[in-house]
């Protein structure tokens, strides 16, 4: 996960790299920052489709898939 963090961090205007981190962030049940992520990827390529598909899932699976309260 620390390598996607720091290419986001090295290439900030990357939406793919973005992209790859959210998805990281959110198979480590890290829902909410990889929400802002990956919104952060739609942000830089609206027609990313994998971006929107993944909040998609992440908006599905809201009641089981959570960060703890």
């Amino acid at each position: 996960m620390a390598l996607f963090a720091d290419a986001t961090v090295k290439s900030p205007n990357e939406a793919r790299t973005h992209l790859m981190y959210g998805l990281t962030l959110a198979n480590t049940g890290q829902v909410a920052e990889a929400r802002r992520v990956l919104e952060q990827a739609l942000r830089l390529d609206p027609f990313l489709s994998e971006a929107t598909n993944a909040l998609r899932l992440l908006d599905a699976a809201a009641p089981v898939y959570s960060d703890p309260p």
